[in-house]
């Protein structure tokens, strides 16, 4: 009994002297400031008002009485860096104060950037917030940032928080969570079956070439209802285009449309993608008709447009609305062959309205929301009265302009806004 007792105590010795050695030893892995959930704060004192010298990039969801919009855009620092962060503004009936109501930024960010807001309804009716997060690794071309305030990290990452209540006085934020690698920047689609389907992007650095590279590209993610059981259906590589910014289509038939940002332009290119430039084409499409599994091959689509993004979406009518840059129109609208002696792309102007009422087929209209040249980056939302709000940015980089137009289907084709529509105007202005 008693040499039971001795073993017994010396293995306890042994296992604490030995745990002790053994904690001494292991080393804590790194802190992944990347992974860590940013903080989603009511904005105050500097915080209220939007940032300069840079922020753009909106993104925009109505709730679906049209009581309440909700506008997304990110900024703060020089430019798209470290240190980036999501405004959230409120609107009530289309009226903005000027002001941020929230923002959602990384505790680290010295090091970390949120950027690329996307709203969305969801059909329950709750607004769903995504953004992506990312450690400023790279700077935009593939160089190291040593420094840590570059743009990426070739990994980057969708969150989302939900909004259950965005019609009260006071809408509540559930805590952000991460969805998947990647970056989303545009709106998710409910597919006929009630799967939801989400346009994810990985970057794709034209100046890297390794195992990573095969996995950058346009991804389909799909899950069930609120976002559950996510899986990866595809990833397709879009030649000459780092960021894709692509959206889905599904449809009437079932088949599923893949419209993806390129860029025209050879600065923008490096001398290896080159040979996979396309002129002045600024999107590139492809059909898949098995649910996103298999895609055709890439090809130029018959809309022009520059190097940006473009919005195109299923309206309640059944009809599509798309949202672009200006880009020589007149030509696709009339069905004739694309002019190929402008290379060099189109420039960032005039943001246009059309509509489709055969499945993208041919396009009718032409609203002109914008004028000007370095208007940019389009998003729009329906609420059940049939109104749309259309946001988009203007010189991001000197004016910092938000502006947010509210149309219907029937000012876009007649291609002018008439009352109680109203034009686009300002609604978050740096100071």
């Amino acid at each position: 009994m008693k040499t039971t007792n001795i073993f017994i105590l010396l293995s306890v010795i042994i296992s604490l002297f030995t745990g002790c050695i053994t904690s001494k030893n292991v080393q804590k892995a790194p802190l992944d400031e990347a992974l860590v959930a940013p903080q989603i704060i009511k904005a105050k004192g500097k915080y209220t008002k939007g940032t300069k010298p840079f922020q753009g990039i909106p993104s925009i969801a109505t709730t679906a009485s049209g009581k309440r919009q909700i506008l997304a855009w990110y900024g703060n620092t020089p430019n798209e860096m470290s240190g980036n962060y999501i405004m959230v503004a409120y609107g009530n009936n289309n009226k903005w104060q000027n002001k941020v109501d929230l923002i959602v930024k990384s505790p680290h960010d010295d090091c970390v950037r949120l950027f690329d807001p996307a709203l969305w309804r969801s059909p329950s009716g709750d607004i769903w917030l995504f953004w992506a997060q990312a450690k400023g690794t790279y700077n935009h071309g593939g160089t190291i940032n040593k420094e840590l305030k570059g743009a990426y990290d070739r990994r980057g990452g969708v969150w989302y928080s939900v909004c259950k209540n965005p019609d009260d006085e006071n809408p509540q934020w559930s805590a952000p969570k991460r969805l998947c690698d990647g970056v989303m920047m545009n709106k998710p689609i409910v597919l006929k079956n009630g799967k939801w389907a989400f346009p994810v992007c990985e970057f794709y650095n034209v100046n890297i070439n390794d195992l990573k590279t095969n996995e950058e590209g346009a991804k389909l993610y799909v899950s069930d209802p609120e976002a559950k059981n996510l899986k990866l259906v595809n990833s397709i590589r879009v030649p000459n285009s780092p960021y894709t910014e692509h959206m889905f289509v599904e449809k009437n038939n079932g088949d599923l449309w893949l419209l993806s940002r390129t860029h025209p332009s050879r600065r923008a290119c490096s001398t290896r993608a080159l040979p996979y430039a396309y002129g002045n084409v600024g999107i590139l499409e492809a059909i898949s008709k098995d649910g996103g599994k298999t895609f055709d091959a890439l090809k130029p689509s018959p809309i022009p447009h520059t190097g940006s993004r473009f919005f195109i979406y299923r309206l309640k009518s059944g009809n599509l609305i798309l949202v672009k840059n200006y880009a020589d129109d007149e030509k696709w609208l009339k069905g004739k062959p694309r002019d190929n002696s402008n290379k060099g792309g189109y420039p960032r102007e005039k943001i246009v309205v059309y509509l489709s009422k055969n499945d993208g087929k041919t396009w009718q209209g032409g609203l002109i929301l914008d004028n000007r040249r370095n208007v940019s980056y389009p998003d729009a939302d329906q609420d059940d009265n049939g109104n749309i709000y259309v946001c988009f940015d203007y010189e991001r980089y000197k004016e910092q302009e938000i502006y947010v137009a509210k149309i219907t289907e029937a000012d876009i084709l007649a291609k002018k806004i008439s009352e109680p529509s109203e034009p686009a105007k300002i609604v978050n202005k740096a100071e």
